[in-house]
């Protein structure tokens, strides 16, 4: 396996070299423009500004053969930096997939060099392996980590490699918008006459740059005064919308039949004729699973597709997989206990069968802030990256991921919740609409009381659900304690907890935080800044994309509590209830009060999670009045003595 990977290398450094010396700009050589300029005419609050990119992807095959290797694209980036205050502008990933000896993806010809001023004289630092570094990520991941030093107003960073990958079919393409504004990017990609790639191109820009050579195989691209993308709250999968051009294989002249995949039906049996997805069509008994008796017996079929459903996940372990196809027949994953996604859910849907439960294998693209969500309407198997299956009692319909022990039946990870898959069924394979059965939400209640050392408390009992549940610990998994020290705010105590989620979808957690008391005093009671709509997070003027809340959601909140003796009640927010029918979002702010018992509650119903742009103006009226009324002062006075 190594020689012949080190043979694709040389192949490929003999024609290709990784430093393109003809490129029109020149490694460490900066025009008078790039030296003086100071701010970016189209984007001027920028602090870094993208002064030059290329990129140049191309086939390595072999002319005598027609054999073909791989894939290889050369990146070259250049950036300026505009001002002293450029937070931790300087720090650079390159990720790539090795897979061990597979050598699947390799980085190779990487080097980066940084030129600033000290003193009024320009100065240049090639870096060296003090500030580049490899680090091996886990599962076969790697990545270059890039530190660039000098990072001062004036510096201009650049760095450049050569990429190869093993895997042809799909071209990772080029993204012509980021971070930061762009002055120039440039795309290319080169095939040979007996391959064709059908391309993806953005429409706007991206389209309206496209040039190709009249034998089509040589294309294309160059943009100039990109703005930077601007992120906005509630997206989902950012990359559905940056302009960018990708690709995949759709004809191989060098195969009998030359169109890989010529339709969805004629995808899905090539999927079922692979040798090892024919091994999970035979019946898979208890005995085969591993139980010395029939533990299914006498249940109902709902009860046994649980059973059955949490066996496998909590037995069997997920393997990384390069593509959406099969890795090992049913034999040998029952003797490891290891498979990739499609070998474990082809596992569950065998069982399943046996016991005449209805269950089909489903493709899907997960959700990723690195990928587009929406799937190709062209039969590409290559933009798959996992796999459910659906499963059908009577009325009832669930979509089952047995690659993570945590979910429960029923439940899929967050990043798995699209609108359409594909269905693997013999003379039926096509894409589906996907609906999704759930009720996710959260419930507080907040009462008021004293501490050990009676001063005012919150009491606080939190009830969570279904996916609710899911994007707390995604939240949790994403902040670092310095962040949660940071925020200001109290830190919960005396916490207790009764995680229900693997069996009935709920936890319930009671916890205790601490009121402060102001000098003059004054006592500001906020009871639902736990909400996350507490501040409005719509605050621009405009909005460009869509926006997704990821799933609907309700939330309900009450505080109850006696005004506590000794002080008095400043005033009540005022009560509202409002609706915006056509979004399907509700909103209810309520108060009573009966003598000295204060009763608030509110209800969040978001019965849809996707939304058009052009109604951005008014969800964002609609959430300001909910962050303002959820964040709304309850301010306690405390008598003062005649």
């Amino acid at each position: 396996m190594k020689s012949f990977i080190v043979g694709v290398f040389a192949l490929f450094l003999a024609v290709n070299p990784a430093k393109n010396e003809a490129q029109e700009v020149k490694w460490g050589q900066y025009s008078p423009l790039e030296l003086e300029l100071e701010t970016v005419p189209f984007q001027p609050e920028a602090k870094v500004v993208s002064l030059y990119e290329e990129g140049n992807s191309g086939l390595i095959w072999e002319k005598e053969t027609y054999r073909v290797f791989g894939i290889y694209t050369t990146y070259y980036f250049r950036y300026k930096v505009l001002d002293d205050n450029v937070g931790n502008f300087g720090d650079f990933v390159i990720p790539f997939f090795q897979a061990g000896d597979f050598n699947i993806e390799s980085i190779r010809e990487l080097e980066a060099q940084v030129s600033y001023l000290e003193d009024g004289e320009r100065k240049v630092y090639q870096l060296s392996d003090d500030n580049i570094k490899l680090v091996e990520m886990g599962d076969g991941y790697w990545q270059y980590r890039i530190v660039f030093p000098h990072v001062v107003k004036g510096s201009i960073l650049e760095y450049r490699y050569l990429k190869t990958d093993r895997v042809y079919y799909s071209l990772e393409g080029w993204i012509f918008q980021g971070e930061q504004p762009k002055l120039r990017t440039k795309y290319t990609f080169e095939v040979p006459d007996f391959l064709q790639y059908q391309l993806i191109v953005a429409a706007g820009r991206v389209k309206d740059a496209m040039s190709m050579t009249p034998q089509k195989d040589k294309f294309f691209w160059e943009l100039r005064n990109v703005p930077s993308f601007k992120v906005e709250p509630y997206i989902s999968s950012p990359m559905d919308y940056l302009e960018r051009v990708e690709g995949f294989l759709s004809v191989d002249r060098t195969q009998n039949p030359t169109v890989l995949y010529s339709t969805w039906e004629k995808l899905g049996e090539q999927i079922m004729a692979r040798k090892e997805y024919g091994t999970y069509q035979k019946p898979i008994s208890y005995k085969n699973l591993g139980f010395k008796e029939d533990v299914f017996i006498d249940s109902s079929k709902e009860a046994i597709a649980r059973n059955i459903y949490e066996y496998i996940s909590e037995n069997f372990e997920e393997e990384p997989t390069l593509y959406p196809l099969p890795s090992k027949g049913v034999s040998e994953l029952i003797r490891t206990k290891k498979g990739n996604h499609m070998d474990l859910n082809l596992l569950l849907i065998a069982a399943l069968r046996v016991r005449e439960i209805e269950a089909e294998l489903i493709l899907i693209n997960q959700l990723s802030p690195l990928s587009r969500s929406y799937l190709i309407p062209s039969p590409n198997l290559d933009q798959f990256t996992s796999s459910l299956v659906r499963v059908k009692i009577g009325e009832g319909e669930w979509y089952l991921d047995p690659t993570d022990s945590k979910l429960p039946f029923g439940l899929l990870p967050l990043d798995k919740y699209v609108e359409k898959g594909f269905l693997i069924s013999s003379g039926q394979s096509n894409i589906i609409a996907l609906s999704h059965q759930f009720q996710s939400g959260t419930e507080l209640d907040v009462t008021l009381g004293l501490d050990s050392i009676g001063q005012l408390q919150f009491h606080e009992h939190l009830k969570m659900t279904d996916l609710t549940v899911l994007a707390v610990m995604e939240s949790l998994k994403a902040q670092v304690n310095e962040e949660l020290k940071a925020d200001g705010k109290p830190e919960p105590y005396n916490i207790t907890f009764e995680d229900h989620f693997r069996k009935d979808r709920y936890f319930v957690s009671n916890f205790n935080l601490s009121i402060r008391e102001e000098e003059n005093g004054m006592v500001v009671l906020d009871p639902f800044t736990f909400s996350g709509f507490s501040e409005n997070p719509f605050t621009d003027d405009s909005r460009l994309f869509d926006i997704e809340f990821g799933f609907p959601m309700k939330e309900k909140m009450k505080f109850s509590f006696q005004i506590p003796e000794g002080y008095q009640l400043d005033e009540l927010p005022q009560p509202t209830t409002m609706e915006l029918e056509k979004d399907g979002i509700y909103f209810s702010y309520l108060v009573s009060q009966e003598n000295q018992i204060i009763i608030i509650e509110t209800v969040l119903d978001i019965r849809r999670s996707s939304h058009p742009a052009k109604r951005y103006n008014e969800l964002k009226r609609f959430f300001e009045i909910v962050s303002q009324a959820l964040s709304y002062p309850i301010i306690l006075m405390k008598n003062v003595s005649p």
